[in-house]
């Protein structure tokens, strides 16, 4: 089955929930890799070897101004322009076509550094904000190796993707179907019903799945002609307890000089550590500062006092005016359940989200959202990672965020590609104590937020004061609406 041809009911997987389990991870052999024919695609000279940066004046002067830093040995130039990648051979000029009409002009940051490492048939290790371009970092030079060695006649899976949702799986999917129209290449996403309908998927070149489908599917496959594995969202996957998962993927792709590369928004201490022990020398690319929200978002706190203020506050900000589409976060299910359905009452376009939906109902509801019949989802952060709606103007956090990760990461579905974006958190007394970490992440950013909310110093009178303010707000409302 050819990309070009895959039906659109293809883009449907069925994500089982996994129970948490102790982390191992593959240990891979630091081995001395065979000779091969030089890997660089990159029309410009090469970095001395030896050297941590290169050392180019013109590469130092590109990273400092897209705010990269690389930590690695020889590492090479970023690019200047897509163009840079092209080399003898139609299928380049095709490539360049397809990312023009799919509406890539000129590469982001995290794409013009990661991209010629990747080329080079190095490993990365990228952390780059929400919104910065990471899959296209990793699709496009995937797409050229993979048609390289098929044009050499190399038979098999080439290239495997991981990432952690099923609707991330499918949004890698849709952009890799953009860059290989035309080229020739057949590529899947491994869902269940690829699975039923008997898809050979390790005869595919290149291949995007989840962890739990991938690593079933490993038990028979051949995988053993995969030469590279991206682990998208990778302090997801390792969090979630998926480690098992992403263990016998990676025991099951042998060839001797496998790449393996992970991509993140986010990447606490102990997720690298263990990241690094499944790389070989990886180049390390940092876009923007380490695990902090993105610039492009106008993020604010509002108080709602108790439990009880919450509805009132997103009705009030919804009938003032915030702009739709909106995207409204809770901490369960059925939370979300329950706020869809206070919501619906105020005869709002409103729709929820969960895990517990079966596949086509989940892509039924993200493709609404996406195409605007929706002004309003209700979700977990299940749909925190990763997923992209380019016309989301406003992340509303209705109950306050388990940790700085997810804070990141929800108000990371705003403001993407460039576009600006606003951010609303709700908090209540209960969530004082967990005020800090978002306060300082909104510092920052260059938020404007009170110096207490920082230290949570004598926090008490000022919780007070915004107790008093709230009630007086909502005396002057009900007198303005009269009896």
């Amino acid at each position: 089955m050819c990309a070009a041809d895959m039906p659109k009911n293809a883009l449907s997987v069925l994500l089982t929930a996994v129970q948490p389990d102790n982390y191992r991870t593959v240990k891979r052999q630091k081995i001395n890799n065979p000779p091969e024919e030089k890997q660089s695609h990159i029309n410009e000279a090469q970095p001395q070897a030896g050297l941590s940066n290169d050392p180019s004046e013109a590469a130092n002067l590109l990273r400092k101004q897209f705010h990269i830093r690389v930590k690695g040995r020889s590492v090479p130039s970023p690019l200047q322009e897509f163009q840079a990648v092209r080399k003898n051979g139609e299928f380049y000029e095709r490539l360049l076509q397809n990312l023009k009409w799919s509406g890539f002009v000129a590469p982001t940051p995290v794409q013009r550094q990661v991209v010629p490492v990747l080329l080079q048939g190095r490993e990365v290790l990228a952390v780059a904000p929400t919104g910065s371009g990471k899959t296209l970092a990793f699709l496009l030079p995937l797409v050229i190796n993979a048609k390289r060695a098929a044009l050499k006649g190399q038979e098999g899976l080439k290239a495997l993707m991981i990432s952690p949702t099923r609707e991330l799986a499918e949004q890698t999917a849709r952009v890799l179907l953009l860059l290989v129209r035309g080229l020739r290449l057949q590529c899947c996403l491994l869902t269940a019903a690829a699975v039923v309908a008997g898809v050979e998927f390790s005869k595919m070149d290149m291949a995007v799945t989840t962890p739990l489908r991938m690593s079933k599917a490993a038990r028979r496959a051949n995988l053993s002609t995969v030469r590279w594995l991206i682990l998208d969202e990778a302090d997801k996957l390792f969090e979630e307890g998926l480690t098992k998962q992403i263990d016998r993927v990676i025991a099951a792709c042998t060839h001797p000089r496998l790449v393996v590369s992970l991509f993140s928004a986010t990447m606490p201490e102990r997720v690298e550590e263990l990241a690094r022990s499944m790389l070989k020398a990886p180049v390390k690319v940092t876009v923007g500062e380490r695990n902090a929200p993105a610039s492009s978002v106008q993020q604010r706190l509002v108080y709602v006092g108790q439990e009880s203020g919450k509805l009132m506050a997103l009705r009030d900000a919804l009938q003032s005016g915030l702009r739709p589409p909106v995207l409204v976060f809770t901490n369960s299910r059925q939370r979300a359940t329950m706020l869809h359905r206070d919501l619906a009452l105020e005869d709002m376009c409103v729709a929820s989200i969960s895990a517990e939906q079966t596949p086509a109902a989940r892509t039924k509801v993200v493709d609404q959202f996406r195409e605007g019949r929706i002004h309003v989802l209700v979700c977990t952060d299940l749909m925190a990672r990763g997923i992209d709606f380019p016309n989301v103007q406003t992340v509303v956090s209705y109950d306050f965020p388990h940790s700085s990760i997810d804070y990141i990461h929800r108000i990371g579905r705003t403001g993407r590609a460039g576009r600006q974006g606003d951010s609303i958190t709700f908090f209540e007394e209960k969530d004082s104590g967990q005020l800090t970490r978002v306060a300082n992440l909104m510092h920052q950013s260059d938020m404007e937020v009170p110096d207490w909310m920082r230290h949570m110093k004598k926090e008490k009178p000022h919780l007070k004061q915004l107790r008093h303010d709230r009630r007086k707000a909502a005396a002057t409302q009900k007198t303005q609406q009269g009896p």
